[in-house]
Formats: C-alpha cells, structure tokens, sequence
C-alpha cells in the first residue's frame, strides 16, 4: 500500500469510525471487503454525504461515472477508487 492509499485509507476509517460511533455499532478489525452498505453502517443517504464529506478533505471531485456501484462500496474498493489518480483534462483555448 502506498502512502495515498493509507493517507485515503485512514481517511475512510475515520468516516466509518464516526459512523459506527453514531449508530452504536462497535467496529474491531475491518477489512478491505468490509461492505460499507450491506453491512448497515451506512444507508444510501449517509453513504452520499460521506462521499461529499470525503470530495471536501481529498480537496477533489470524485467521479464514478464509469465504476460499478460494487467497485467502491467496500473498503478496499472505495480506497482504491479515492487513490487512483484522476485524469486531467485540458482546457482547449
């Protein structure tokens, strides 16, 4: 793992952690195929606003136009969505 990943990693635990402190869930070990839905720590509201919560401190917009949901509802997967570099588009004057 790469410092963007454990930097984004880290990120995301404590986004999990908050959670799991707000629904009074106890998180001990989780792993990268943790499912951040089904596991009912996040509904598909709370998910949203983590995703806004995470675009705000990476300092970025996230696009999943072209994942599958199943891609980066899971921890692993949601980490290695937020670590992939995004590609730069440039502007045409």
């Amino acid at each position: 793992m790469n410092d963007l990943q454990s930097s984004v990693r880290n990120l995301v635990l404590k986004k999990m952690q908050q959670a799991a402190q707000s629904t009074g869930q106890i998180l001990n070990q989780v792993h990268d195929d943790y499912n951040l839905i089904e596991s009912g720590l996040f509904d598909s509201f709370s998910f949203l606003e983590m995703l806004a919560s995470l675009e705000t401190e990476l300092g970025r917009p996230i696009d999943f136009g072209d994942k599958d949901p199943g891609e980066f509802t899971t921890l692993g997967g949601l980490v290695q969505c937020l670590s992939t570099p995004q590609s730069v588009q440039e502007s045409l004057p």
